[in-house]
């Protein structure tokens, strides 16, 4: 891809994405908030680009940094650390890059029909009601004919956090994705800063030495791993459902 190129596809696609981003743009590590995007988007492309460093797939150092919110757990204990969400916060400029990947990295998968059928988390139309609707008519269907459905319901603890980093790059391997993209991933995996924000406080800086950031656009490599789940199940089980 040629730089001309390359900035005529940024610039068309920062115009079409600006307007996704929430006001919290202004809490982020490089204090750019979405209002400064909007009015600066046919201005900025160049400077992301260079900031990205594309073909090294390296960032500048904020574009690596998240500040971590945690969000209480609906109806649970307050006191209890372990009750608490973290969501992070990362830049509106890195953002807008990693959105680029993301798509990019969707389209190739889904063109690939690399996704097994029942997997539905951050796939375009689909959601969690494709997957109830699925589990509805299984449960329909075993009444009628009088026989016995099992289903087991489990939730991950700690799952972004712990999702094994080598793992997706595996992956990522095994599709055959060459190029800057796996590169991006790669340093945005390995590369990762944080620190936690309570009220108006800031923590010191920490290294994330595993998992995924929680909240960040590409979050959706958690489910290149979790998609691995069906491919290790016996071939009894009739349905999975992601």
């Amino acid at each position: 891809m040629t730089c001309h190129s390359q900035n005529d596809r940024l610039n068309t696609f920062l115009e079409k994405q600006t307007g996704h981003f929430e006001s919290l743009c202004q809490l982020t590590p490089d204090i750019v908030d979405k209002d400064s995007i909007d009015v600066a988007v046919n201005t900025i492309t160049n400077y992301i680009i260079s900031s990205a460093d594309i073909k090294s797939g390296k960032r500048r150092f904020t574009w690596l940094k998240a500040i971590v919110v945690p969000i209480p757990k609906p109806g649970k204990d307050k006191q209890d650390p372990n009750n608490y969400r973290p969501i992070a916060l990362t830049s509106c400029l890195s953002k807008l890059l990693e959105r680029m990947f993301s798509a990019r990295l969707m389209h190739v998968l889904e063109r690939s029909k690399w996704f097994v059928s029942s997997q539905s988390g951050f796939r375009r139309r689909r959601g969690i009601i494709d997957n109830l609707l699925k589990l509805e008519t299984a449960i329909r269907e075993a009444f009628l004919r009088k026989k016995h459905l099992a289903s087991i319901f489990f939730d991950i603890e700690k799952a972004y956090n712990r999702t094994w980093r080598y793992g997706i790059l595996k992956d990522l391997s095994d599709i055959g994705l060459k190029g800057n993209l796996p590169l991006f991933i790669k340093n945005f995996l390995q590369t990762r800063i944080f620190q936690i924000r309570i009220g108006n406080i800031l923590s010191d800086n920490f290294n994330q030495q595993k998992g995924v950031p929680q909240g960040s656009v590409l979050s959706v490599l958690f489910i290149i791993k979790i998609n691995g789940i069906v491919s290790k199940l016996p071939a009894y089980v009739n349905s999975t459902l992601l």
